[in-house]
């Protein structure tokens, strides 16, 4: 089920981006491209294993793995933010 809803989610807000970027003059480089869409699966897999701990009871786990991959997360996702001129 987390699957699916994430998903969804994903394919909602890339879909919100193309249409965005299709509307407007801004682009963005292809590295900044790369580093978002290494950020989104890394991200990804800090969910799946912050769930999947927590499912097998082992809530120290799920937290430091969440803390061991999120915290490179956001900033991979800071850093194609940046470098894609949105701030």
């Amino acid at each position: 089920m987390f699957a699916f809803i994430y998903g969804l989610f994903v394919g909602a807000g890339t879909l919100r981006l193309f249409l965005w970027l299709k509307e407007g003059t801004m682009v963005i480089p292809w590295y900044a491209w790369v580093i978002g869409i290494i950020a989104l699966l890394v991200g990804a897999l800090a969910l799946q294993t912050f769930f999947a701990s927590f499912q097998e009871r082992e809530p120290r786990a799920a937290w430091l793995s969440l803390l061991f991959m999120g915290v490179p997360t956001l900033i991979l996702a800071g850093i194609a933010i940046l470098a894609s001129g949105w701030a």
